[in-house]
C-alpha cells in the first residue's frame, strides 16, 4: 500500500491536504480445475491422474494445491503428495463411484475447490468348461452350465482352467454340490480349485454348481451336472 500526501504551499497558504489513496482492486479469488485423464477406470488394473494444473489466480499469485479421495462409503484413501498439481492415483480394488476434491489456496490464504468423480469398473469373469487329462465323458454345455454323461462313467474330473476375466485379473474358482442320488455318501463341502475330481459311488445325478471369482467382486456362477452309470 502507498500513500499519496500531497501538500499545496503557497505564500499566501501554509495549509496542507492529505488525498487518500485509491485501495488497487483485487481480481478476486482462485479458482479450481481438475480433470482426471481416464474415466472410468478398471479396478485393481488402472493407474490414473488427477490434474489441476488449468487451476488458476486472476492475479498471477502462486497456488498451493491439496487432493482428498475418498471411496463409495465417504471414507478418506490415503494418497502420495501431488507433484505440481498432479496427483497420480494407483489401481483402487474397490468397484464405484470415488471422488477426489482438489483445494487450491493462494498466498493469501483464499481458496476454491473443484470435485471430479472417477467411476471404478470390474467386469465379470467368463466360465470355459473342459475335461482333466485323463477324464473321459461326454460334454454339453449351454446358457446355463454345463452336463457330464457316461454310462460306466464312476469318476470325472472338471476344469475351468480356461476361463478367462475381459479385465485380465487372475481367477479363482469354489465348487458346491448341491444334490446326490440317495445313498450317495459323496462329500457335499465346498472346495477351492480350477478343477475338482468327482468320485461317484452310486449311479444317478449329481447336481452342484461352480463360482468364478476375481479378487474385485466380479464373480459368475454355472451349474454342474454329472450323470453317472444311466
Amino acid at each position: 500500500m502507498h500513500r499519496l500526501l500531497i501538500l499545496v504551499c503557497a505564500l499566501s497558504c501554509t495549509a496542507c491536504v492529505y488525498v487518500e489513496p485509491v485501495e488497487e482492486e483485487s481480481g478476486g479469488g482462485p479458482t479450481a480445475v481438475a480433470f482426471v485423464d481416464q474415466n472410468p477406470v478398471i479396478a485393481g488394473i488402472t493407474e490414473f491422474n488427477v490434474d489441476a494444473t488449468s487451476s488458476s489466480d486472476p492475479d498471477g499469485k502462486p497456488l498451493d494445491f491439496a487432493f482428498r479421495l475418498t471411496d463409495p462409503d465417504g471414507r478418506w484413501i490415503p494418497t502420495p503428495d501431488p507433484v505440481d498439481g498432479v496427483l497420480q492415483i494407483g489401481p483402487l480394488t474397490r468397484t464405484g463411484e470415488h471422488r477426489v476434491v482438489v483445494m487450491v489456496t493462494d498466498v493469501e490464504q483464499i481458496a476454491d475447490s473443484h470435485e471430479v468423480v472417477i467411476d471404478v469398473q470390474n467386469r465379470d469373469p467368463q466360465v470355459n468348461f473342459s475335461l482333466c487329462a485323463n477324464s473321459f465323458g461326454m460334454l454339453q454345455i449351454d446358457g446355463s452350465g454345463l452336463t457330464v454323461r457316461g454310462e460306466d462313467l464312476e469318476s470325472i474330473c472338471v476344469s475351468v482352467g480356461n476361463s478367462s476375466d475381459p479385465d485380465g485379473h487372475e481367477l479363482t474358482a469354489e465348487w458346491t454340490i448341491t444334490d446326490v442320488p440317495v445313498d450317495s455318501t459323496m462329500s457335499v463341502e465346498p472346495s477351492q480349485g480350477m478343477s475338482r475330481a468327482f468320485e461317484f459311488d452310486v449311479a444317478g445325478v449329481y447336481e452342484g454348481q461352480v463360482t468364478v471369482r476375481d479378487a474385485f467382486g466380479g464373480e459368475t456362477t454355472s451349474s454342474v451336472q454329472l450323470i453317472a452309470g444311466l
